[in-house]
């Protein structure tokens, strides 16, 4: 028996296991990552609803939406909320109320990572289009429109003018 046979992986079998490798990684990354996604996204959605929950009690008890997310006792992943964005490792929210060319009040909330800026899920905070729930997806990312489709959105209208055009879906509630 060779020196090289006994223990050591030859020059051959490293290579098929470098193959294996590559190719397992090929075939399972995508379900991967889209699972990965769908996972942060649902997150996002719960903050989300966590926020507009809270956001419901303040309007009911002021008569008008919070201007910020200090207005609002809630807690998020057991922390207190005290800004007007709030982030894990996995979303991030934010309340936006009439802030620059900001002409409504919501919350929307996304994924972190290379998805923040491809997909969001909106609520309208608006006396006239109340529990108004949309799901936001660069027009051009199938991922991030299939997801929208997923959680039970309808396609409603793209938003062009703007660097990145945008698929909207109104969610049925």
């Amino acid at each position: 028996m060779k020196k090289n046979q006994r223990g050591a992986l030859s020059m051959g079998n490293l290579m098929t296991v470098v193959m294996l490798a590559l190719l397992v990684w090929v075939v399972f990354y995508p379900k991967y990552a889209q699972a990965k996604l769908r996972k942060d996204f649902n997150a996002a959605i719960e903050a989300g609803e966590t926020i507009y929950n809270a956001a419901q009690r303040y309007y009911v008890q002021k008569g008008i939406w919070p201007s910020a997310m200090g207005d609002l006792s809630v807690n998020i992943d057991a922390k207190p909320v005290s800004a007007w964005e709030v982030a894990s490792k996995v979303y991030s929210c934010q309340l936006s109320y009439g802030r620059g060319d900001q002409k409504r009040n919501e919350i929307s909330c996304s994924p972190i990572g290379k998805f923040a800026s491809v997909l969001s899920y909106q609520i309208v905070l608006a006396d006239n289009s109340l529990h108004k729930r949309y799901c936001r997806a660069t027009k051009t990312n199938q991922k991030a429109n299939d997801l929208c489709k997923e959680i039970g959105g309808v396609f409603s209208h793209n938003v062009a003018g703007s660097a990145t055009p945008t698929s909207v879906y109104v969610v049925q509630q």
